[in-house]
């Protein structure tokens, strides 16, 4: 992470895109621990692909994204030999698309169905549920599992985290349009304080903030139905945040 680069903030403004969001942020950590190889990284790809599942074990969600995806290739395709749209890219996009969707439509069950299946991951669901961590005495047969040699438990965590990988690239695409459907423009929030009227006929799915790595307050998010709030705040470890007072420049981008 680089520190001079501007903070982005994500706030997710309907469940779908909360859900997309955790997901994402799941599949990278356990992308980047995955590399690592060693005993106490692998315990947290554990960790981690048993959360990808409860996160997926939710019987609507593979519908709503299903229709997120239609309502955007609806959108898309009224723009087919419009000359002042670059065809060759819309038509890779239409094909991606398609290509998702067919999955989503095809697919059987919920979307974690074939990792369910996997006995050993099934077992230490069970009991992660009832202790919330998982310790070597906790099970027997994991503690042994990460007694093996590192290329078994690589080898094992790839496969595992593999019956992910269509579902990844469904949440990528999803997530990528609904962040390119929004623009920054630069704000002032006075006093450390930003409101704005939204139309509630119209549906927002997401709030994207950039602040200066420099900045001397973090945003806080009150969102209705007809307005958002922000309230930018000083950082406080030890004690209460309070509300920064002086002026702060950002950038905002209302994503549809």
């Amino acid at each position: 992470m680089d520190m001079n680069e501007d903070i982005l903030y994500e706030y997710p403004l309907n469940e779908t895109v909360r859900i997309c969001l955790r997901l994402e942020y799941v599949f990278a950590q356990t992308a980047f621990h995955l590399d690592k190889q060693d005993y106490w990284h692998n315990q947290i790809v554990i960790d981690n692909i048993i959360d990808l599942i409860n996160i997926l074990d939710r019987p609507d969600f593979k519908n709503k994204i299903t229709q997120e995806l239609v309502i955007y290739k609806e959108l898309f395709s009224q723009h087919i030999d419009q000359p002042e749209v670059e065809q060759a890219k819309l038509k890779t996009l239409l094909d991606r698309l398609n290509q998702n969707i067919d999955y989503l439509q095809s697919f059987m069950g919920k979307l974690h169905n074939r990792i369910e299946k996997v006995e050993f991951l099934a077992n230490l669901r069970l009991r992660l549920a009832k202790t919330n961590t998982l310790c070597n005495f906790d099970s027997m047969m994991y503690h042994y599992w990460l007694h093996q040699s590192s290329e078994r438990r690589n080898n094992d965590l790839k496969t595992w985290f593999g019956y992910f990988d269509d579902t990844r690239k469904v949440i990528s695409l999803l997530l990528s349009l609904v962040r390119k459907s929004g623009s920054f423009e630069d704000l002032t929030a006075i006093q450390g304080y930003y409101e704005r009227s939204l139309d509630p006929k119209k549906e927002h799915k997401l709030l994207r903030i950039l602040t200066k790595p420099d900045c001397k307050a973090y945003p806080d998010f009150s969102v209705g139905k007809h307005r958002i709030s922000i309230n930018f705040y000083a950082l406080n470890v030890e004690e209460r945040s309070v509300q920064f007072k002086e002026d702060i420049e950002f950038k905002w981008a209302l994503c549809d």
